[in-house]
């Protein structure tokens, strides 16, 4: 296991798998990195040390504390924590000496991440925060059986990408450890890299390209990945009231524009910093929306307008309008002994629904937050594998100023340790632990709520599952290719810890395979998937088609081969395991060699060249015209094309069935036609865009208020969203296709909509929407059979069919001790959804959703009592 020397709070973290490097030295052509820049609230500065270089010393050893042997050196690298958008710098490299000793000298000191892994193990990382002039001692114990894994980067338009930093980590919402490897591309655009069993998420990124993620499988296929010109934003911070340039202020790229439903925000630590003059510059965005914003120190602001970026664009100078903003600090402490807690952990605030801020704790348990907006906040905090939500709340008052000095106290919980073992009572290391508390009826928190996980079980087994509170728990084993357990572990737990809890794994059991066409060629990146009767696991096949699965237990198991590009079982067979015999089977799938051409223009007919293509499989002829919007070139599966000179593409592999094809071009519009079949021959026009743009006219006495506007085209193919705050309610949304739209607004000032027609190329500027003031609706909520009030169900009245990112609007409400509850609508068609009190399994009435009218006729409306049926 991973042991830190200088009595560090520390996580698991990566690996670099990028060339050899002498013993104790630094690796030929690394770059020395710098470490500093992130402060912790809370500490103060290292004054003349900040720069001091400093010194980190150590092992790596094999799990009995014995070096790798003489021919099987590992390798430590070193990073900062956090690369800012656009850097990309190599990691400083050494080798391990004959007795596994490292050495890293005239280390930069601040927040750092340090990665260690050898061929055959599996990679082991951790984070620290190395103070100048100090020497720390950090020692690994590398995990057996890792696996290596392979790839090549390539450039999109044709060529290699030399120098791409490629990072592989597991599956953690599975359950597998946070550990990672790192390695970079050569001058043929190859990687490789020992990583552990299983799931594995890939990402690249390279200077001038926007990075890209990709999931597959260790073992697996090799790892083509394609990356795609950069986006990048350009702009400039400036005080809102004097327009003087702001220096050394974090700056968010607000990826999806001003009508994302979710921000969320680390208030420390954004993705470019201001420069002397104000200026700033995000690269290695991935094409798409973005709306800058600051949320963070004493500032607070957002660009006026979306900007929209394709392939390697980069956008005009952006102004980036800020007001000075409250900050929040606070200790995070134990309930019983007032010592500072969940130390390293995270804790997050929110003002709403969909909007996070979040900041590390740091080591005496503060945590400070700037750049907030007025509002009623609560706490969540995730410390030691335990989410614990709603833990403490605060209200931020719009002339408040900050808030110093508060405290958030943490229950002390109680600990289960035990260890785990297979049945042949091996210990079982690197094992993660996950325990779900099973919910009482009154008990209203999901599931990632009531979740706990350990740290990897060390060399013996052993792991601690720490802060939990009393309550009944499913435990069961983490990972995505580990062994599982056939049934969770039950555990009870009160007010005393549990130890010497035992873990027992089945024996393990073998089943291998290949994939084969019905010419009998291997088939590979297929995904493999074993069903029980209580669990599933999956892997893809290799460049061979081969697969294994080393960790199964004995049974009757479903195997299923999917092609995971189109989501497309192909084949399926059952068999019955035996304990601790190996099993082969073979799995022979059709081969997708269908071919879809056409070619992309513009309305006059002018060939398109550059233009992005992507392609969806259908499960069904479609009743109604394809959406627009949805190509995303991070999502694009497979292989993404462009059109040629002449427009021409070519999509190839493609199954038999239906599929829709998307075409976008870098400066804006895109086409789309479904229920294609392969051997069709297309023609994808793209028409020139316009825009929308006008006035939002709220009564006189709402001030500046924040509304969003949402434009959607009558045939319902397109939706395009954005919000603004403002006092004279201008708005803009551009880069629309023609068409007729039906434009809303929704605001606490009121709410509005007007029909438009957009022709091709057409800028519409002077559209005004009057907006209308909202209707009090009240109702009671009562028993449908003896008619008693139902007490704290949850209330929400909204627009049909509205999705996250309208429905924010519309918050929740909870009825009273007479069933009543109150809440401001538009008129018109609502939807009336109301979700009983206490947990899914304990609600004593089922839920409601049902269509209501809101008349116009009156300012208040009283929908009577309103019946749930028991369950």
């Amino acid at each position: 296991m991973l042991l830190l020397v200088a009595a560090l709070a520390y996580w698991l973290w990566p690996r670099a798998d990028a060339g050899q490097a002498e013993p104790g030295s630094v690796a030929a052509g690394s770059k020395q990195l710098s470490g500093a820049g992130h402060h912790t609230p809370g500490q103060a500065d290292a004054g003349p040390q900040l720069h001091t270089p400093a010194r980190i010393i150590g092992t790596v050893t094999t799990l009995d504390g014995k070096p790798l042997g003489p021919n099987a050196q590992a390798q430590v690298c070193l990073r900062p924590d956090r690369v800012r958008s656009g850097e990309l710098d190599s990691p400083t490299c050494v080798g391990t000496d004959d007795g596994g000793h490292y050495r890293l000298e005239a280390v930069i000191p601040g927040a750092l991440e340090l990665y260690a892994g050898a061929a055959e193990h599996q990679p082991r990382n951790t984070k620290l925060t190395l103070v100048g002039g100090s020497e720390q001692t950090v020692d690994f114990m590398l995990l057996p059986g890792g696996v290596l894994i392979r790839g090549v980067v390539h450039d999109l338009a044709g060529g290699h990408v030399e120098g791409a930093l490629v990072t592989i980590a597991g599956d953690g919402v599975q359950g597998d450890p946070s550990d990672r490897a790192i390695s970079f591309s050569d001058d043929q655009g190859r990687f490789s890299a020992w990583v552990r069993r299983g799931r594995i998420h890939v990402g690249a990124r390279a200077q001038g390209y926007a990075t890209r993620k990709l999931y597959s499988s260790a073992p697996g296929p090799s790892v083509d990945v394609y990356l795609v010109p950069e986006a990048v934003l350009v702009g400039r911070v400036v005080d809102a009231q004097t327009h003087a340039p702001l220096p050394n202020v974090e700056v968010y790229p607000g990826i999806g524009g001003g009508g994302e439903f979710m921000s969320y925000t680390i208030t420390s630590q954004g993705w470019a910093r201001s420069d002397a003059d104000g200026y700033f510059r995000i690269a290695g965005l991935t094409p798409g929306a973005f709306r800058p914003y600051v949320a963070n120190a004493s500032w607070r602001g957002r660009a006026a307008q979306t900007v929209k970026l394709g392939l390697g664009e980069t956008s005009a100078v952006i102004e980036l309008p800020v007001t000075a903003a409250a900050s929040v600090r606070a200790q995070v402490v134990q309930r019983e002994s007032g010592e500072p807690a969940c130390i390293g952990g995270s804790a997050s605030i929110s003002p709403g629904s969909f909007e996070i801020y979040s900041e590390t704790v740091d080591a005496n348990g503060w945590v400070e937050f700037g750049g907030l907006r007025p509002g009623d906040y609560t706490v969540n905090l995730s410390c030691q594998g335990r989410f614990m939500s709603k833990l403490a709340s605060f209200t931020l008052e719009p002339e408040g100023g900050d808030l110093d000095e508060l405290r958030w106290v943490v229950p002390d919980g109680v600990e289960i340790r035990g260890v785990i073992v297979d049945g042949r009572g091996q210990a079982l290391p690197g094992l993660v632990v996950l325990a779900e508390l099973i919910p009482t009826d009154d008990d209203e928190r999901g599931a990632t709520a009531r979740r706990s996980r350990s740290e990897p079980s060390d060399e013996t087994g052993a792991f601690t599952l720490l802060g939990l509170e009393s309550g009944s728990y499913e435990l069961t084993l983490g990972g995505s290719s580990g062994p599982s357990l056939p049934a969770p572990v039950e555990v009870v737990l009160g007010e005393q810890d549990i130890d010497g809890l035992r873990i027992e794994a089945p024996t393990p059991t073998e089943l291998a395979g290949r994939v084969i066409d019905d010419a009998g060629a291997a088939v590979p990146d297929i995904t493999v998937t074993v069903y029980s009767s209580n669990a599933s696991v999956d892997t893809r096949s290799d460049d061979d088609g081969r697969f294994v699965f080393p960790n199964l237990g004995a049974g009757h198991l479903r195997v299923v081969a999917n092609d995971g590009r189109w989501q497309l079982d192909l084949a399926e067979t059952e068999v019955d395991l035996e304990a601790s015999v190996r099993a082969e089977i073979e799995l022979v799938v059709p081969r997708g060699d269908g071919v879809i051409r056409g070619r992309v223009v513009d309305e006059g007919g002018t060939p398109l060249d550059d233009a992005f293509i992507s392609i969806e499989r259908q499960l069904e002829v479609l009743d109604h015209a394809p959406e627009r919007g949805k190509l995303s070139y991070s999502a694009a599966k497979g292989r993404p094309v462009l059109s040629e000179a002449d427009g021409s593409f070519e999509l190839t592999g493609l199954p038999k069935g239906l599929f829709t094809v998307w075409a976008k071009q870098k400066q804006g519009g895109e086409a789309v036609r479904a229920d294609l079949r392969p051997g069709a021959q297309i023609e994808l026009v793209i028409d020139t865009v316009g825009s929308l743009a006008g006035v939002v006219v709220a009564d006189a006495s709402a001030g500046e208020f924040t509304f969003t506007i949402t434009a959607k085209l009558a045939d319902g193919t397109l939706e395009e969203r954005d919000q603004w705050t403002n006092k004279d309610g201008r708005w803009r949304l551009d880069q629309l296709p023609p068409g007729r739209y039906e434009v809303t607004v929704v605001s606490d000032a009121g709410d509005g909509a007007l029909a438009v027609e957009l022709a091709a190329g057409q800028a519409l500027e002077d559209l005004r929407i009057e907006l209308q003031g909202r209707v009090t609706v009240r109702g009671r909520l009562v028993d449908q059979t003896d008619q008693s009030p139902i007490v704290d169900a949850k209330v929400r009245v909204a627009p049909p069919d509205a999705d996250f990112s309208v429905l924010i609007k519309f918050p929740r409400v909870r009825s009273d001790a007479d069933g009543r509850f109150t809440v401001e609508v538009p008129a018109g068609e609502m939807e009336l959804e109301v979700v009983p009190g206490g947990s899914a399994a304990g609600r004593q009435h089922q839920t409601l959703h049902e269509r209501i009218q809101i008349s116009t006729e009156s300012k208040v409306q009283d929908l009577g009592d309103i019946p749930l049926t028991p369950n």
